[in-house]
């Protein structure tokens, strides 16, 4: 898929959805555009922008393939113009990652499913219970939501990029158990086993505290209360 070219501008004030003031031009490597291949991982240049307390940070590109990678994401207010004009539309593609460069203590990751992810909470509400903790530590600490909706621990343990995205910090807290019990491993159509997802985690264990990050395992009780 291709890249024709990214922006980002000082939007209005927290809950004026209007369109954004300015724009500033977003490059990579350099270069406005790019082709993007497949199962690439990529960074794009930096930017220097200041956004005042209270207002939206907005990203806008134009883009152009087919299969472009996408998760669902009800919480972020977003727009998507198929040539007709913006439409509110809950599946735009989005950056993985919109930081910003600072001192803190420590970067956390949270790696979990839709529950990590925050399905269920409003639209442009920050209320998952990654975002409170990550208000609770203030600046402090860099927060990064992980969560993927129907994740299993089986993904993660496919060393792709969900594990790539969790090395880039220095504390993973993982959170797997309810889709590796209700639904499994992807492609197989049965769940996975205790002794699966244990060694599914214990090897996502290993691969993160080689590079020198920290593990917190956490996780939630299945849904199905069936006794087997």
């Amino acid at each position: 898929w291709t890249i024709h070219k990214a922006l980002v501008g000082i939007g209005a004030e927290y809950g004026n959805l209007s369109a954004p003031e300015c724009y500033t031009p977003v490059t990579f490597d350099g270069s406005i555009s790019k082709s993007v291949t497949p199962d690439e991982m990529f960074w794009s240049d930096e930017v220097s922008i200041d956004v005042p307390e209270g207002r939206y940070l907005v990203w806008e590109w134009e883009i152009e393939g087919d299969l472009i990678p996408c998760s669902p994401d009800s919480r972020v207010p977003c727009y998507i113009d198929f040539g007709e004009g913006f439409v509110a539309y809950d599946s735009c593609p989005k950056p993985a990652l919109i930081g910003c460069d600072k001192k803190v203590k420590k970067r956390v990751a949270f790696i979990g499913d839709s529950i990590t992810q925050g399905c269920g909470t409003e639209l442009d509400k920050y209320e998952m219970w990654v975002g409170r903790i990550g208000a609770m530590l203030k600046d402090e600490y860099a927060v990064w939501n992980l969560g993927l909706g129907y994740s299993r621990g089986s993904d993660l343990a496919n060393n792709g990029s969900l594990l790539y995205k969790a090395r880039q910090t220095d504390i993973a807290v993982l959170t797997y158990g309810v889709n590796d019990l209700c639904s499994g491993k992807y492609g197989e159509g049965r769940p996975s086993t205790a002794g699966e997802i244990i060694g599914y985690i214990e090897y996502c264990i290993k691969e993160l505290q080689a590079e020198g990050i920290e593990v917190i395992l956490s996780t939630i009780p299945p849904f199905r209360y069936d006794p087997n």
